[in-house]
């Protein structure tokens, strides 16, 4: 729920909702990445259709009109009364079916009112559908989202350089990157990453006498938020020369993200 930036207003109004209910003043309105905003609004969509059901499960005017009849029956039906008596049972039977009218009144506004409710919960409950599709299909062409790209020296006895540290073209052997992402999957699955590397002439670093680039392979659950992929260089260096690159992380012909690096 949000309120109404109208200081003379200041009402609840659906989280979703880009107008003022109650007044029609402008709601401002964040303007998140795509799979941040998709997510908030499945949440604020959701919030407005339990608000809507609870403004339709309270409806109970109903029970207080009943109980303004019951009385105004127990009023009148006495069969012999005097004369101040029988004026004022009709006082009190005037009163009454005043109040009985006011309230008739009052449930047709609370109606009227339903029914209009009702209409945008139906509109909210179309949004929240193609909301749940768009946010699927977004998981399915994005299952991660990569957030941060660290790289690490390493050999065979383990690693020489850790993620962040400062690298040197003496002492490299093996580059492996560790990828920090944000998680979309719905099920456990296995990735086939390519990752290219391009030196600051924008040369891309691959095995010519295989003509391969660097892959990997990694299974990732729905509870991963990071990964480390497979190296490239040597085990007996020269491989890495002093430059400045950069680093890509493809999978299935979608670059998910990319780092510049320095190696001294």
């Amino acid at each position: 729920m949000k309120l109404c930036p109208q200081s003379q207003c200041r009402k609840e109004n659906p989280s979703i909702a880009n107008y003022c209910m109650f007044c029609g003043a402008a709601m401002s309105e964040d303007n998140p990445d795509e799979t941040t905003k998709l997510q908030r609004d499945l949440n604020e969509a959701g919030e407005t259709i339990a608000l809507l059901k609870q403004l339709l499960a309270t409806m109970q005017g109903q029970d207080a009109i009943n109980e303004t009849d019951k009385k105004q029956a127990e009023i009148t039906s006495p069969a012999h009364k005097t004369g101040k008596q029988k004026a004022e049972t009709s006082s009190e039977s005037s009163k009454l079916k005043s109040e009985n009218e006011q309230l008739r009144h009052n449930i047709n506004e609370q109606q009227a009112e339903i029914d209009r409710q009702k209409v945008e919960l139906s509109k909210s409950n179309e949004k929240y559908n193609d909301l749940s599709v768009k946010y699927d299909s977004l998981r399915e062409a994005f299952p991660i989202k990569i957030t941060r790209i660290e790289l690490c020296n390493y050999n065979d006895s383990g690693i020489i350089d850790n993620f962040g540290s400062v690298l040197h073209s003496a002492g490299m052997r093996y580059l492996a990157p560790k990828i920090h992402f944000t998680n979309h999957l719905k099920e456990n699955k296995t990735f086939h990453f390519t990752i290219n590397y391009y030196d600051s002439q924008g040369q891309l670093n691959y095995n010519a006498a295989t003509n391969k680039r660097c892959t990997s392979k990694k299974d990732i659950s729905t509870t991963d938020s990071s990964t480390t992929l497979s190296g490239w260089g040597n085990a007996s260096g020269g491989y890495w020369k002093a430059d400045t690159y950069t680093v890509e992380i493809w999978l299935e012909g979608v670059c998910l993200g990319s780092e510049k690096f320095t190696i001294n």
